[in-house]
């Protein structure tokens, strides 16, 4: 009776739970286990970014300390050096500070674009001639940083270098109804 009816149906259904029981036990460890890998990892990288950012930090200053001693170190009579070293510092600073940020006032980003066009200038000499028209009431909207240099950057690559004479870069800002235009042309 009774006895038999607990060996046919209560024992396996116990050893079941305890089989059940023991397979979710384990189940339990390894995900807990792998959780606590994954927070492992992401700590890691946490750590690395935290690292990458000091870098990146202690980066700049160095550039800027070492700019400014060959700077102190250029003999009299070489102004125009000087000068360049502090138009590279003064767009590395801007780079720097618009990386951080995600709008710049349009004046902001027009100072940048005048000293940039003035070393690549140098760089190409009489081959270069750029004019930069914008309304004044038109600087101060603020605009997302670096928006416009890629646009200079590939006229002067694509359209000044290649040609003997070079040519004139010109960028236009104007507004067209809510929105501004910015219109970059080349002689190349």
């Amino acid at each position: 009776g009774k006895a038999s009816a607990w060996f046919d149906y209560y024992l396996p259904l116990l050893f079941y739970l305890i089989q059940f029981a023991l397979f979710y036990a384990h189940n339990f460890r390894l995900t807990t286990l792998n959780q606590l890998e994954k927070e492992r990892k992401l700590q890691a990288l946490a750590h690395e970014g935290e690292m990458a950012l000091l870098k990146a930090q202690i980066h700049p200053h160095f550039l800027f300390n070492t700019l400014n001693n060959i700077s102190s170190m250029i003999q009299p009579g070489q102004e125009n050096v000087r000068v360049m070293i502090a138009q590279l510092a003064d767009t590395f600073r801007y780079s720097l500070r618009a990386s951080k940020m995600n709008l710049v006032k349009l004046e902001e980003e027009i100072r940048f674009l005048e000293t940039y066009l003035s070393l690549e200038k140098e760089r190409l000499g009489n081959r270069l001639n750029f004019q930069i028209n914008c309304p004044k009431d038109l600087q101060l909207i603020s605009i997302p940083p670096m928006l416009i240099q890629p646009l200079i950057e590939n006229a002067l690559i694509h359209g000044i270098a290649p040609a003997a004479k070079g040519g004139s870069i010109l960028l236009t800002v104007n507004r067209s109804g809510d929105h501004l235009l910015f219109t970059v042309a080349d002689t190349g």
